[in-house]
């Protein structure tokens, strides 16, 4: 959701929030990283009608997500690392 706009924005226009936004959502993204898991949690609550998971230190929730967007992410996040 941030990538599309804010990575077009940064290539094109040179606009440093743009930049500064990808940075603070790699950050982030890479903060849900948990290393035993080897995954990214995806939420850290869920409750519908059919479940209910309300503690993220028993409850690991990830999504698989099939989207170079969040590996755009990464990239960006191992850019500004090195």
């Amino acid at each position: 959701m941030i990538s599309p706009w804010a990575r077009k924005a940064w290539e094109l226009e040179h606009d440093t929030r743009a930049y500064d936004t990808c940075i603070t959502a790699a950050k982030t993204l890479g903060a849900r990283f948990n290393e035993k898991v080897q995954a990214l949690r995806s939420w850290d609550t869920c409750v519908t009608k059919r479940y209910s998971f309300t503690d993220p230190s028993k409850d690991f929730l990830v999504i698989i997500v099939r989207h170079p967007f969040p590996l755009c992410l990464h990239f960006i996040l191992h850019r500004y690392r090195y």
